[in-house]
């Protein structure tokens, strides 16, 4: 299993509070790489959050490393 497994299911979950921000960055890394977003396409933050389950602390946290 690779990183990029979750990348079709943001239900998988993450597992701990300090890493979310880490390993949601590798995963819309995975969906940008992919081409799951449209080449181009503005993130929002809040649709990302959505997307993942989780606040947009992380999210922000994630486009910045990113």
């Amino acid at each position: 299993m690779n990183d990029f497994t979750r990348v079709n299911r943001p239900d998988a979950g993450f597992r701990r509070p300090e890493r979310l921000p880490r390993e949601l960055a590798r995963d819309l890394e995975a969906a940008i790489i992919y081409r799951e977003f449209e080449p181009g396409i503005r993130l929002i933050e809040e649709e990302i959050a959505a997307r993942y389950e989780v606040s947009r602390s992380p999210v922000r946290e994630a486009f910045r490393a990113l």
